[in-house]
């Protein structure tokens, strides 16, 4: 007997998985490992957090976070668009690594392209997703918004820069020798 995936994602909307129990398992394991970090209720004597209290807090916490409908379609809407943005961040990291963005010490972070490309892509994907917080009650200038044609003008004649920047440098740098310099 075979089972769909489909039945599966369609079974957990039933059961209340995504209104509920992610939600609830995100901000308690968010708010847990925060108290822990900071000690902020304190530590026994071999400086360790108490654990206990820690739990009891996350989880009075994140039971008033599950208990407010609108905070929870907030994370269910933001959540996707957080997520799409680190696999961005990711590709970014990767494609330097690929082109040989990396810094005098041999790491790709510490680069001023791998930073100005990263801001470029945020400032991208803020203005993309700006139009999603009105959903959320929050108030958008009309002129902060493009269309979906003029979106991908610009997506595409930013692509197109990049590439022929990557192209062009990787000439003068004597053929695109990608591996980090010490």
């Amino acid at each position: 007997m075979a089972i769909e995936f489909g039945s599966i994602i369609t079974n957990f909307q039933e059961w209340g998985v995504f209104d509920y129990f992610l939600p609830f398992l995100l901000a308690f394991a968010l708010i847990f490992a925060i108290l822990e970090k900071v000690h902020i209720l304190g530590s026994d004597a071999n400086q360790k957090p108490k654990t206990n209290l820690n739990i009891l807090v996350a989880l009075i916490f994140a039971l008033f976070l599950i208990a407010q409908p609108t905070v929870v379609a907030m994370i269910q809407g933001l959540l996707p668009a957080t997520a799409f943005v680190i696999v961005v961040i990711l590709a970014i990291i990767i494609v330097m690594a690929a082109f040989g963005g990396y810094a005098k010490d041999g790491s790709v972070l510490g680069s001023p392209i791998f930073w100005i490309l990263l801001a470029i892509t945020l400032i991208v994907l803020l203005w993309v997703y700006v139009p999603e917080l009105s959903s959320f009650g929050v108030s958008v200038p009309s002129s902060w918004t493009l269309s979906d044609s003029a979106k991908s003008m610009l997506l595409a004649l930013v692509c197109t820069v990049l590439i022929i920047f990557f192209i062009l440098k990787s000439k003068k740098s004597g053929g695109g020798n990608s591996s980090p310099k010490p």
